[in-house]
């Protein structure tokens, strides 16, 4: 009976792990959501964004994986977040278009946006402004370094795997001397 209840419990631990090591998987091939790669979050405030200056690794071209780049308008007036140089055109990176005090915007350097940026920015920098606040210096970067998105290290998965089924033997063979 006793072994019965160790084998039961040793089978629920790995199916769980594989389960969610599978969905894990499935997440950061397929998915745009947070857990595909880092994400960067930058503070719109009036006049001027924070930080100014990021950099984000380029897309895991084994993995799918990607940085995401969320700005926040946490001030209280509308402000856009346009690739290119001011006063200039804006470059067609990317816009924002017009950000409300609360509204997000949301940038995905996937694997196109990579090679766009690349056309256009050789160096992997891009400059950014607001168009209604750029002649009060609020304007930012985003450098792209040819420094893949890790991925999870998925050859950790079998010894964490192993020790959980372990550490799930050891404590049923613990009880069932109690």
């Amino acid at each position: 009976m006793k072994i019965n209840k160790i084998i039961g419990t040793t089978i629920v631990v790995i199916s769980l792990a594989l389960v969610l090591y599978s969905n894990f998987r499935i997440a950061s091939a397929f998915s745009l959501s947070a857990s595909n790669g880092p994400v960067v979050k930058v503070s719109i405030v009036d006049d001027s964004f924070n930080p100014q200056s990021i950099t984000v690794g380029s897309p895991n071209s084994t993995s799918g994986a990607f940085a995401t780049i969320v700005w926040t308008n946490n001030g209280a007036n509308q402000h856009t977040v346009t690739s290119g140089t001011p006063p200039g055109t804006p470059d067609g990176l990317f816009n924002s278009g017009t950000l409300n005090p609360g509204q997000n915007y949301t940038l995905q350097i996937s694997q196109s946006m990579y090679s766009s940026i690349l056309a256009k920015y050789p160096n992997g920098t891009v400059p950014y402004y607001c168009r209604f606040h750029y002649t009060f210096g609020m304007t930012g970067k985003i450098t792209v370094t040819p420094t893949q998105v890790p991925e999870f290290p998925s050859f950790l998965m079998l010894p964490l795997f192993m020790v959980a089924t372990l550490a799930t033997v050891a404590a049923l063979k613990k009880n069932a001397r109690l």
